[in-house]
């Protein structure tokens, strides 16, 4: 498995979820892992310099990467320059659908091999169980089991490596939207780029907010850089916060070699 990036330049424009402010986004052609290009700083990205998790995965100066990365890791992108002039990475339609488009069929392969990530011991959450439990397997596996207090529901839901993904919008209930008011989050929200929950209809696919979570997960984790993750993964009422502690996990252990880290 070679490491990949992409052919041409790509150009994204859209307002933040969150800011409601348009950003214009550059991706480049890179072979230096990946990179952020933001108010006239670079940085290479690692799940320590997140500056926020709370209703997204922000760096320094830049809100709301995860779903751009989750398309990057999805379509196994390991360098390229991410040049961003704004505060946010556009919400487009709120899923990644638009990302897989401009990304799909235009990638190319570099000289050096990916990286190739292998969990091969059991690793809990212990001050917080049961938010996550991770063990050793020879694909990247993912049962996210979601607990609704709202509407007392559960859900489990399974992905891996070799099933499709939908592209799954962001969500969130009506009745939380003050909360997201007063946390000065979501003002670029609307009907067309969120799917707008209420506790009296249910109008949602139950599979789409699963597959959300799951883009979230992937996106988050790839803060670590790392395109090949092998490992079974049980998440309950996974979040960006949560996410977050996973990837540092899987970061320090990588960068101590102590995780089985293959090239390929």
């Amino acid at each position: 498995m070679q490491s990949k990036t992409i052919k041409e330049k790509i150009k994204i424009q859209g307002k933040g979820i969150h800011t409601n402010l348009n950003s214009k986004v550059f991706l480049h052609p890179h072979n230096n892992k990946i990179e952020f290009f933001v108010k006239k700083k670079l940085i290479k990205i690692n799940p320590f310099i997140i500056s926020n998790t709370q209703g997204s995965t922000d760096l320094p100066g830049l809100k709301t990467i995860e779903h751009l990365l989750a398309s990057l890791f999805i379509n196994k992108i390991d360098n390229i320059l991410i040049e961003v002039i704004g505060p946010e990475i556009p919400i487009l339609d709120g899923s990644i659908k638009v990302f897989n488009q401009l990304l799909q069929n235009n990638t190319t392969e570099l000289p050096q091999k990916a990286e190739v990530f292998q969990i091969l011991y059991p690793l809990v959450d212990q001050n917080n169980p049961p938010f996550y439990f991770i063990n050793t397997s020879d694909t990247l596996e993912v049962y996210c089991l979601l607990q609704d207090p709202k509407r007392k529901t559960k859900t489990l839901f399974y992905w891996n490596e070799y099933s499709e993904i939908i592209p799954a919008k962001t969500y969130g209930y009506f009745q939380d939207f003050y909360i997201f008011e007063k946390l000065n989050l979501g003002k670029g929200s609307n009907y067309f780029n969120t799917n707008i929950l209420s506790l009296y209809k249910n109008t949602h696919n139950i599979y789409e907010l699963n597959y959300h979570k799951i883009i979230d997960f992937l996106g988050d984790i790839y803060t670590t850089n790392i395109p090949y993750i092998k490992g079974f993964f049980f998440l309950y009422n996974p979040n960006h916060t949560i996410n977050n502690q996973i990837a540092k996990l899987i970061y320090g252990i990588y960068k101590n070699l102590e995780g089985g880290l293959k090239v390929c």
